[in-house]
């Protein structure tokens, strides 16, 4: 993956998840970190630095390693219940598919 592809693709999880938590620009921004440097990264303008991707991570819920990879397991919200976090979602129009696995012991 080229650095254009792998700047939109950390911005796009940037975006996603601060929608997710319903975090404005604003909200999510940090000393040195801009709104609008956020708008640059979300778009794939700018590449953002590991330093940043670890101020921005812990209001996100997840780690810098996530953000920059993608590579970890799905990230949680403890702000709410499953159910509370799926009606959120979906209240915002995402389309939310839960898989259950239920198997009998012994």
């Amino acid at each position: 993956m080229g650095r254009n592809e792998e700047a939109k693709a950390i911005g796009g999880r940037i975006r996603q998840l601060r929608e997710a938590c319903g975090l404005s620009l604003r909200r999510l921004a940090e000393p040195g970190v801009t709104p609008a440097y956020i708008t640059r990264i979300e778009k794939g303008d700018r590449f953002p630095s590991v330093r940043v991707l670890r101020k921005l991570a812990p209001k996100l819920g997840v780690s810098a390693e996530y953000l920059e990879t993608g590579k970890e397991p799905s990230p949680r919200l403890e702000c709410c219940s499953d159910q509370e976090l799926i009606q959120e979602l979906q209240r915002r129009g995402f389309k939310v598919t839960v898989n259950i696995t239920i198997e009998k012991e012994g």
